[in-house]
């Protein structure tokens, strides 16, 4: 099979003279295993913490991630060494965003100051 997840977006920008518009529309997406992976995580802001997967999700692929706080930013990212946590993403509260993992991560999260929720569903690669 194939074309079996669907995506869609478009990203607008209008700031003062800045003008942005970018808008590849839907993309068609091979999920080779079905599967899928759905957890509501507490992150706490006293160290990052490795984000939780259902046991049977054999390979990370398509993921969307939520930050269901009001008032605070979750960064999501990898562990280097026991104690150095480097964040690629950012999510601000209430914020969501969809992306692809790459092969083998191991996703940590942290948050600002306080412990937020966060949403995250993962499907099979």
């Amino acid at each position: 099979m194939s074309d079996e997840i669907t995506f869609n977006w478009t990203l607008t920008c209008e700031n003062g003279t800045l003008k942005v518009t970018r808008n590849p529309g839907r993309q068609t997406i091979d999920q080779s295993a079905t599967g899928r992976s759905v957890q509501s995580q507490t992150i706490t802001a006293t160290g990052a913490e490795v984000l939780n997967f259902a046991a049977d999700l054999a390979s990370k692929g398509i993921a969307m991630a939520a930050n269901l706080d009001d008032g605070n930013f979750v960064e999501i990212g990898i562990l280097a060494t026991a104690t150095a946590f480097y964040p690629f993403m950012k999510l601000k509260a209430g914020e969501s965003f969809a992306f692809r993992f790459a092969t083998a991560c191991v996703p940590y999260a942290l948050a600002n100051t306080a412990a937020c929720k966060l949403d995250h569903e993962t499907l099979e690669d």
